[in-house]
């Protein structure tokens, strides 16, 4: 696996790392490809469950990839209190696609390992 000072996502096999301080840069034709984003800090203060207008619980949180800082969400029906867990825990490999949510990069997380 890379390792280097750049944020490293891992599609399909394959290592596609970002420049620091943008959204990983992926060769993929779909924006729908899941990616793992291996071994994040999560900000423990960050994390919070809100109820949506269709009242619906999802969690979201901030992680930090080489420093920066980026925005997460799992929506309801993928977490459970394991997953809510592993994101208590400050450190986690995070599987998911990114999105954008209000003109921001967003990672919408599918799986935390």
């Amino acid at each position: 696996m890379l390792k280097s000072t750049l944020l490293t996502a891992v599609l399909l096999g394959s290592v596609a790392p970002a420049h620091a301080g943008s959204v990983p840069v992926i060769r993929a034709t779909s924006t729908n490809t899941l990616l793992i984003i291996r071994d994040v800090s999560i900000s423990v203060n960050s994390i919070e469950k809100f109820t949506s207008k269709a009242g619906k619980v999802h969690i979201k949180y901030t992680f930090f990839s080489n420093g920066q800082p980026y925005q997460a969400i799992v929506y309801a029906g993928k977490w459970n209190s394991t997953t809510l867990a592993r994101l208590r825990s400050g450190r986690a490999s995070l599987i998911g696609t990114w999105s954008s949510y209000r003109g921001a990069p967003s990672f919408v997380t599918e799986r935390v390992e």
